[in-house]
């Protein structure tokens, strides 16, 4: 069915329409390149990925893969605020009540109803489409201005609250859309070329969006518990979840190409209480506890092999460690990976801290629930400092190092 929509869609660009179409249910897939300057290495940066935006009268429904066995279907109606996901890796199931954030292009602070659009007289075909060319002017809230170069088929009109902040005015079908002056990032100094190109496009109409199978299955979580609920599911089956302990601590994380999204962590730990003694076998198979460090400064790592935050900062772990050698301090990881799986991770990974492995029972004892989390305790077993998340330099893990040498 889905090739013969494709057909029919193709059938339709092809031929000489004299009317424009009406488009109410559809599929548009496109893929999306970003060439930016990475603020990090100073050196372009490209990014290529497709968007896939399903929408009809009656429900948009959008199935991906995060990680492998884990899988996420959204599903929401174009003009409503809010979208459900449900997420599974087939043992446990989740659904939470989101935003629907759900647009082909996200402006940013953009005021849509000081746009304008300007029809230029030049014609050009894409993926064998007779496309028109168009400038789109939007007024961004707080000054500035996003400029948009749209190719767009006049054989086509689509007709939907999704498309209606930007295209609503738009004499056709948008089949590439670049950015001119993209003010939504210019705030960091990062002046991104972004395209959308229309990858495939078919119409819907009465033909069915499949639903969610077994949705009696699913239990509804709040936002909060989004992120941890999303580690559950990609951590390993025999993993044994906890329920986080601690005060939530939630902040905004901003990307180099401006996007942003909201995470919320679980701080278990407190400055200024005494670290809960341990009995653990260390990656050698040697047994250590915490008064094995005692009259030592002790930075304490807790990390598993899948984690990407992890390992991203595990160079920076490595540095410092190596910057303090002679130096009082021992530098500690704890993971709930086997003995094997930290084998076979070291074979294309370098971690020098020295290692507490199978620690599933210790993690529990100390609650930890979102990785990578680091401490560093005093000679007197004290806690002095808690990171949740991964560091970006050395500095700040070195600066609180000195504190207590």
């Amino acid at each position: 069915m889905k090739a013969i929509l494709i057909l029919i869609c193709l059938s339709f660009f092809q031929n000489n329409l004299f009317a424009q179409q009406i488009i109410n249910e559809g599929v548009f897939k496109y893929r999306q390149t970003k060439t930016f300057i990475s603020s990090r290495t100073n050196k372009e940066v490209k990014r290529i990925q497709k968007y896939e935006f399903y929408f009809s009268e009656n429900t948009l429904k959008k199935i991906m893969s995060p990680m492998p066995k884990v899988y996420v279907t959204e599903i929401s109606k174009c003009n409503s605020p809010k979208m459900l996901s449900y997420a599974t890796n087939g043992e446990k199931f989740y659904v939470i009540e989101d935003d629907n954030n759900r647009k082909v292009v996200d402006l940013g602070k953009l005021s849509s109803t000081n746009s304008t659009i300007t029809y230029i007289s030049e014609d050009t075909i894409i993926k064998n489409i007779n496309c028109k060319k168009a400038i789109i002017v939007s007024k961004v809230d707080g000054g500035g201005e996003e400029l948009i170069n749209v190719w767009y088929s006049p054989l086509f009109k689509i007709k939907l609250d999704c498309f209606d902040d930007f295209f609503k005015d738009l004499q056709g079908l948008p089949i590439s859309i670049s950015f001119i002056e993209h003010s939504r990032v210019s705030f960091i100094d990062v002046k991104p070329f972004c395209n959308f190109l229309i990858d495939t496009f078919y119409i819907t109409k009465n033909s069915q969006i499949d639903t969610i199978e077994n949705k009696n299955l699913y239990v509804k979580i709040e936002e909060s518990e989004k992120v941890n609920k999303m580690m559950e599911l990609l951590l390993p089956t025999n993993k044994k979840y906890i329920i986080p302990k601690g005060e939530p601590v939630t902040k905004e994380i901003t990307g180099a190409d401006g996007t942003s999204i909201t995470m919320t962590q679980y701080n278990p730990f407190k400055e200024g209480e005494k670290l809960a003694n341990f009995k653990a076998l260390t990656y050698e198979g040697t047994e250590k506890t915490l008064d094995s460090y005692k009259g030592k400064i002790i930075v304490i790592d807790f990390w598993f092999t899948k984690c990407l935050p992890c390992i991203n900062e595990m160079p920076i772990l490595n540095k410092v460690m190596k910057s303090n050698k002679d130096k009082s301090v021992s530098f500690l990881s704890i993971t709930y990976n086997s003995t094997d799986e930290i084998t076979k991770f070291l074979k294309n990974n370098k971690f020098d801290f020295e290692k507490i492995v199978d620690a599933q029972n210790l993690i529990d004892q100390y609650g930890v629930s979102s990785y990578p989390v680091t401490i560093i305790i005093d000679k007197a077993q004290i806690i002095r400092f808690i990171k949740l998340g991964e560091f970006e330099n050395e500095k700040e893990l070195q600066k609180e190092i000195d504190k207590l040498l």
